[in-house]
């Protein structure tokens, strides 16, 4: 039988109108919560450099790459396909695929954790022992990580972007906090920035939980239409991203 869902060509085309009507101080708040998150992340680099010596900073750097390449999976998967559909689904429709997002999103991360444990372990053995530390802390914290950028990704699927804006600012101002006091008890390497990038990242999480609780459906037959919906258009974004890898 035909699919009740539209393809995806249809949901482009009904997506790319909605993009058009987006007003303007919308956008500019979604330009000021990047510069805000991505100027916190530059500000935690330059601070381990200024305060920890060149291996501390490379290990950040290289967990900060591993935790990356996994959001931009699941970005693929999960989020990106989101995005397209839920603006062609009426509100029923929308509360369970926003359900089904949500535990893609946690069993996928659980994913995540359950292939990043066995590396850390191997690698922390010999020379490579502060690396294999610094992965089972990350592995530990990766759901966490993880699911403050899609709460972000969530919030602009909806043109939710002062909530973005708020919690991110507020995420920010928490994780160099904790980064000051890290510094001011001279215990500051990539473990413990770590540490304060996870405390901080619940605040923008804890806030969409709470914010959309009440705007879910979550059961395993809405998570698995979701999954198939989502994977019409993830093959071709995840083929996309294996050609633009290769040609790096």
């Amino acid at each position: 039988p035909r699919s009740a869902w539209p393809d995806a060509r249809t949901q482009l085309s009904r997506l790319l109108p909605l993009f058009a009507q987006i007003p303007a101080h919308r956008a500019s708040l979604a330009l000021v919560d990047q510069a805000v998150v991505s100027g916190t992340n530059f500000a935690t680099s330059i601070i381990i450099a200024r305060f920890c010596d060149k291996a501390q900073l490379g290990l950040y750097l290289l967990a900060w790459s591993t935790i990356f390449i996994v959001n931009e999976v699941l970005s693929a998967v999960i989020t990106t396909p989101y995005v397209v559909i839920s603006p062609t689904l009426n509100s029923q429709r929308q509360a369970g695929y926003r359900g089904s997002a949500l535990l893609h999103q946690v069993l996928l991360s659980l994913v995540a954790v359950l292939v990043l444990s066995p590396v850390s372990v191997c690698l922390g053995f010999g020379k490579r022992s502060e690396l294999g530390a610094l992965l089972e802390v990350v592995s530990g914290l990766l759901i966490i990580l993880l699911f403050r950028e899609f709460s972000r990704r969530m919030w602009f699927a909806h043109l939710e972007m002062r909530a973005a804006v708020l919690a991110d600012c507020g995420a920010s101002l928490l994780q160099l906090f904790l980064l000051g006091t890290i510094i001011a008890v001279k215990q500051l390497n990539a473990v413990t920035a770590y540490a304060a990038i996870a405390a901080a990242a619940a605040v923008p999480s804890v806030t969409w939980l709470v914010m959309y609780r009440r705007r879910l459906v979550l059961n395993a037959p809405a998570a698995l239409r979701g999954f198939r919906m989502n994977w019409g258009l993830a093959k071709w974004i995840a083929c996309s991203g294996a050609l633009w890898a290769a040609a790096m």
